[in-house]
């Protein structure tokens, strides 16, 4: 667009440029769902449970969450494996084979959240966790439970419908 204006008896022609848009782009965050072979202290049965850890950091810290954190210029399954080695010292040692189980945005974190089921672990793969900055504690649930973050909730539920569905199932056909 073309303006003119006057000043001092002359006429001066300038263009405006339009202002570029703004964009507001979510932040990518990678998020574990890490089942565990384990043993459910309430009735003594090996049960497929889900690994869980205590924030050391905010938002939500002390709350229990599932391993996650920001994709960092890498492919998001890197991502899921790499943030459960940093919160839970778990070598997730095969990223090709995580699947995606879910996607959300989250609009007042501006994120969007990416969630990758890794290769079910055993108890004994737990034993390399040591306490750090983001993880303080790690446990095992084995059924949903209130975590620090509503989409994490979504997928724990999630989860266990579909152990408890392909449960049924096997029996039915077994």
């Amino acid at each position: 667009m073309e303006v003119t204006k006057q000043q001092a008896g002359q006429t001066f022609r300038s263009l405006t440029v339009p202002e570029a848009p703004k964009y507001l782009n979510p932040t990518p965050v990678a998020v574990a769902l890490v089942p565990v072979h384990a043993i459910d202290p309430n009735d003594g049965v090996l049960k497929m449970g889900l690994l869980v850890g205590r924030r050391g950091i905010e938002p939500k810290l002390g709350a229990f969450a599932l391993p996650g954190g920001y994709i960092e210029y890498e492919d998001w399954r890197d991502a899921v494996c790499r943030e459960v080695a940093e919160e839970t010292g778990i070598k997730i040692s095969n990223p090709a084979a995580v699947k995606l189980v879910g996607v959300e945005s989250v609009a007042q974190m501006k994120q969007l959240v990416i969630f990758g089921e890794v290769d079910c672990i055993s108890e004994v793969d737990l034993n390399s966790f040591s306490a750090t900055a983001e993880c303080q504690e790690i446990k095992i649930i084995f059924s949903p439970e209130n975590l620090a973050f509503d989409s994490h909730n979504r997928m724990v539920v999630d989860f266990f419908k579909r152990r408890k569905t392909n449960s049924e199932t096997s029996q039915k056909s077994g």
